[in-house]
């Protein structure tokens, strides 16, 4: 019996299947702003959280790194939020996922800890979509919401491919 790999999907399958189609693309781009500005008070929330858990907190050597694992995420998030899921993003997320590895995060730390960030970000959005965007329609911000949540799981999963492809399994 044969097995499909991470690899072996093409990419417009893979966004197909998470859907994120041109739809989803576009409006994720045209919050692209809105997402971006949310974003440091989103990572000042995450990383108060998650080095409350020794287990993560020993990832990082200072405050320092901090700020600059803030300023690398801010840069990818840029990339994923512009939704146009080229050689440039998955060049980037690549390097994400190998740069997790390196550290020797396991994946279950990385899987909880993004979990952190997207529902604080889905948090923010709802909490702020009305006052940034007066004239949209009530279900506008849960579409966000919905839109943001399949690029980020979609970016988390091609980040832990990484993880699998260099290790050559799938049980990490």
């Amino acid at each position: 019996m044969s097995h499909l790999t991470a690899t072996d999907m093409d990419r417009a399958t893979k966004l197909s299947l998470y859907q994120i189609d041109d739809r989803c693309r576009a409006h994720a781009a045209s919050h692209q702003a809105f997402i971006m500005a949310l974003l440091p008070e989103a990572m000042d929330q995450f990383y108060t959280h998650i080095t409350g858990y020794d287990a993560i907190r020993a990832f990082f050597t200072d405050a320092d790194h901090i700020v600059r694992a803030k300023r690398l995420q801010s840069q990818h998030w840029a990339l994923i939020t512009a939704a146009n899921f080229d050689d440039v993003y998955h060049d980037s997320v690549l390097r994400v996922g190998m740069a997790h590895y390196r550290l020797g995060l396991p994946p279950k730390l990385y899987i909880a800890s993004y979990s952190v960030l997207m529902t604080t970000l889905g948090t923010l959005i709802h909490d702020r979509y009305a006052e940034h965007f007066p004239d949209a329609p009530a279900s506008a911000a849960f579409q966000l919401v919905q839109d943001m949540s399949r690029l980020l799981i979609y970016d988390m999963e091609c980040a832990i491919t990484a993880y699998v492809d260099n290790t050559n399994s799938i049980y990490l």
